[in-house]
């Protein structure tokens, strides 16, 4: 009986928090196979079996936070140059790509002008849609400026609404700066893409939380729930990363409380991951493509380096991710289709399964 209600509360409008709150204390954790087959019953009705493929490149700027996130070590990855950012978008463009996250590190004095010169730079020499992820490092000017050059979307993320857990993880970044970042890109009109970092020292309260306050965001459009791992090399290197079922509850919850929004794999998953974020309602977009330097090893025996230059390559996961949604019934497109108002997708002649 509970199922029927959220499922139908969920294609309405999406969950409240306190319908949130009474389904995961009836749907326990050892009740969550309910949960996942109830949240991706709500993924196929709004978005149907096609499944966005997009690609990333980075890192394109330096993090210069200071002290550095407690579980990250991007810090240390050496950065490309512009020519290698641009070949790179170039190539993944002639291997059928339409649109790219450029990634970098977070400045908090700024990253004004190095990032529109290399949208600049990219724009000038391909027609790839831009997304960019570079953490709270723009003035709203800027914003603005980057909007009128048209740059589809922006990064914008709090990775949790746990201050305190926010800043004992974070402690050189800002939790008020990234609010009102979010909150500008969303005013500007950008297609927002946001993080969720389930595992992190959080509760699942705090996660329901985070995901209703997401449902302020008018154009959220893409919601990254990332999987606590913190590094080796890191401070907090020796601490448990976050277990495979609250990445699954998370990835479920945020399919029930926004149910017109891609829920996104994010950082500290794996490809293979994919064969759990789908059944648990994650849907429908992934990255089929990335850059990859320094000699760093390959994933996956399948997948395809490209050389860019003698240390940068495009990493074509396509040979890998293709066969495991296909063995969902998916398929997958190049193009990005939203579901219209009422909840059914914008296709025409294919309605999956």
């Amino acid at each position: 009986m509970i199922a029927g209600k959220v499922f139908k509360m969920a294609l309405k409008n999406g969950m409240d928090e306190s319908l949130c709150r009474d389904l995961t204390d009836a749907l326990d954790r050892t009740r969550s196979v309910a949960l996942f087959q109830t949240a991706s019953l709500v993924r196929d009705r709004v978005f149907g079996r096609e499944i966005h493929c997009m690609a990333t490149v980075g890192p394109i700027l330096p993090c210069k936070l200071k002290p550095h996130c407690r579980y990250c070590s991007f810090w240390r990855m050496p950065v490309l140059d512009e020519d290698a950012v641009v070949d790179g978008v170039r190539i993944m463009e002639q291997r059928g790509m339409k649109r790219v996250l450029l990634v970098g590190g977070a400045c908090t004095e700024g990253y004004d002008r190095e990032m529109t010169d290399i949208v600049k730079a990219v724009k000038k020499r391909t027609t790839l849609d831009l997304e960019l992820n570079i953490g709270a490092s723009l003035s709203q000017e800027t914003v603005k400026r980057l909007k009128d050059t048209g740059v589809a979307g922006i990064t914008a993320s709090l990775e949790t609404v746990n201050r305190g857990v926010f800043m004992q993880a974070k402690p050189g970044d800002c939790f008020e700066r990234r609010k009102r970042f979010l909150e500008i890109c969303d005013r500007e009109g950008f297609e927002v893409r946001s993080v969720v970092m389930a595992g992190c020292g959080e509760s699942e309260e705090d996660r329901i939380h985070h995901l209703v306050y997401l449902r302020g965001i008018k154009n959220l459009r893409y919601l990254m729930i990332s999987r606590f791992t913190p590094q080796p090399r890191s401070p907090w290197g020796g601490l448990p990363g976050c277990s495979s079922l609250d990445w699954a509850r998370t990835i479920a919850l945020a399919r029930l409380i926004l149910p017109h929004v891609h829920i996104v794999m994010g950082g500290g998953t794996r490809t293979e991951d994919l064969s759990l974020w789908y059944p648990t309602g994650g849907g429908n977009q992934v990255f089929g493509m990335g850059t990859m330097s320094g000699g760093s090893p390959m994933k996956h025996p399948s997948e395809l380096a490209i050389p860019v230059n003698e240390r940068v390559s495009v990493v074509d996961r396509l040979p890998v991710v293709g066969p495991l949604m296909e063995a969902f019934g998916c398929r997958i497109s190049f193009e990005d289709r939203m579901p219209d108002e009422t909840g059914e997708r914008i296709r025409k002649g294919y309605l999956g399964n």
